[in-house]
């Protein structure tokens, strides 16, 4: 095993947590423009994939209304939100694969923790059944993990 490789696999993770971050603001904001615009909860709800209820508990605090939407500003609003979501749910699952990566190169999950920046006994409990489920059903886990949201959560739980 090549002694630099736990060091390239902690600097994948490093990368890929960070494109969680600019995906999230990027969905963000595409939110808060669209109820600026008067889109309604159920449709940003449904291009996230979650329930209109923790939609609205997730990103609620955002811009409140300024009117009724017209429906192309609507569709093009809700087209944007979910190309959005699909590259936060596609940097979750690098951000995955990163990690299993990791682990597969020796890395502990201490190490793993400090990157992401959450507790060591947090980030098995979040990263380890995605990590053991391989690439197809941690997309599956994370798209589940979207559908039920906690309030203010991340969507990926933990």
């Amino acid at each position: 095993m090549d002694t630099d490789e736990p060091i390239k696999a902690l600097y994948v993770v490093r990368a890929a947590h960070a494109r969680i971050a600019e995906a999230e603001s990027a969905q963000r904001a595409a939110i808060e423009a669209a109820r600026q615009a008067g889109v309604q909860w159920r449709l940003i709800a449904a291009a996230v994939g979650m329930p209109q209820q923790s939609a609205s508990r997730k990103f609620g605090p955002l811009a409140r209304p300024q009117g009724k939407a017209d429906p192309a500003t609507a569709v093009e609003a809700v087209a944007r939100i979910e190309v959005l979501h699909q590259a936060v749910l596609d940097a979750q699952l690098a951000e995955v694969m990163a990690i299993a990566a990791a682990r597969a190169a020796g890395v502990t999950w201490q190490a793993i923790a400090d990157e992401v920046g959450m507790a060591q006994p947090n980030a098995v409990v979040k990263y380890r059944p995605l990590v053991e489920a391989g690439r197809e059903g941690a997309a599956v886990l994370l798209r589940s993990r979207w559908a039920r949201a906690p309030r203010g959560g991340d969507g990926v739980g933990g």
